[in-house]
């Protein structure tokens, strides 16, 4: 029995070894897949006259920050009703984050959208 990062393990340490080569390359995986999503919306936001800047994406994490006369509550609440998620992040920032099921659907969704709440402002 081998104990790794509280887990409990029985078996033999090649199955061990095992597991955690399968691990990294699914994180791995997970980690590419994430950052193209995010940097995919990164482009579409960076693209949009509203926003004033995108901070830079490392992670499944992209934030967007807009100018003074925009509240990113009053943003989000609008992208809520055309139920796409994200967080205000300060007074003029908002947090989008992606997700494995996250689709070339969703991104055109996405896209469509933020073309459409332009034309509000």
């Amino acid at each position: 029995t081998y104990y790794v990062h509280r887990i409990r393990f029985s078996g033999t340490t090649d199955f061990v070894i095992q597991y955690f080569q399968r691990t990294k390359f699914q994180v791995a995986k997970l980690t590419k897949y994430y950052l193209e999503s995010s940097k995919a919306i990164g482009n579409i936001l960076e693209r949009n006259s509203l926003i004033k800047q995108v901070y830079p994406i490392e992670t499944n994490i992209v934030v967007a920050e807009f100018p003074e006369n925009i509240l990113a509550a009053d943003f989000v609440n609008i992208l809520a009703d055309k139920n796409i998620s994200c967080v205000p992040f300060g007074k003029h920032l908002v947090r989008f984050v992606t997700h494995m099921d996250f689709t070339q659907n969703d991104l055109d969704y996405f896209e469509k959208e933020i073309k459409n709440i332009t034309s509000l402002y």
